[in-house]
């Protein structure tokens, strides 16, 4: 996308680590996880628009997932995402997922967990 002259790439889903007290269909969905047709896509769409600015996710790069302390669940779109992080180096990166406020930053990304919080993009 393109908004207010900034590149925006945005990809969904994530592993809901408490799914056991969720509610199939409900709450949850086995759907939740994008498939590899998405993520091929998503990358084909990257080799079209050079310089993202900004990146709205769901979830974040592995990387970010493990900083903040989660372990232990292997979510494929963490994965994807860290590839993606790699391959176009943003500069601001928005997510939400894990139900708190924090800013965090990697190799001169600025990531920015955000649950309550209304931020305004600049």
């Amino acid at each position: 996308y393109e908004i207010c002259g900034k590149k925006l790439f945005t990809f969904g889903g994530a592993f809901s680590i408490d799914r056991v007290y969720r509610v199939l269909n409900k709450s949850w969905w086995l759907r939740e996880i994008p498939s590899q047709a998405e993520m091929d896509y998503a990358l084909e769409n990257l080799k079209n628009s050079p310089d993202i600015d900004i990146v709205l996710t769901h979830t974040a790069p592995d990387f970010i997932v493990k900083s903040m302390g989660f372990f232990g669940v292997v979510d494929e779109t963490t994965l994807f995402l860290e590839k993606v992080f790699y391959k176009i180096e943003p500069k601001e990166w928005y997510f939400g997922h894990f139900h708190l406020d924090k800013k965090l930053s990697y190799q001169n990304c600025k990531f920015r967990v955000l649950y309550n919080e209304i931020i305004r993009l600049s």
